[in-house]
């Protein structure tokens, strides 16, 4: 039983060092008006609250509002 733990102890490890390694970037794109739909009320908010919430579990964030697609284009780039 002991050694079973041990082992879980080090498979975590190992593996949460090499999560931890990893460069985590999040695209938040947050678009509120749209060619054929009717204009949406809160997406600036919604992608602000969410480019928060990955800061806080250690994501670099890139974030856009109302962006057309050429502007889509070059944040995916980034």
């Amino acid at each position: 039983m002991l050694l079973r733990l041990e082992i879980w102890l080090l498979f975590f490890l190992f593996v949460g060092s090499d999560a931890l390694a990893e460069r985590r970037i999040a695209l938040v794109i947050g678009n509120s008006a749209y060619q054929h739909t009717p204009k949406l009320s809160n997406p600036k908010n919604d992608a602000t609250d969410m480019t928060a919430a990955l800061k806080k579990l250690g994501f670099q964030t890139i974030e856009g509002f109302d962006l057309d697609k050429a502007s889509v284009d070059r944040k995916i780039r980034d």
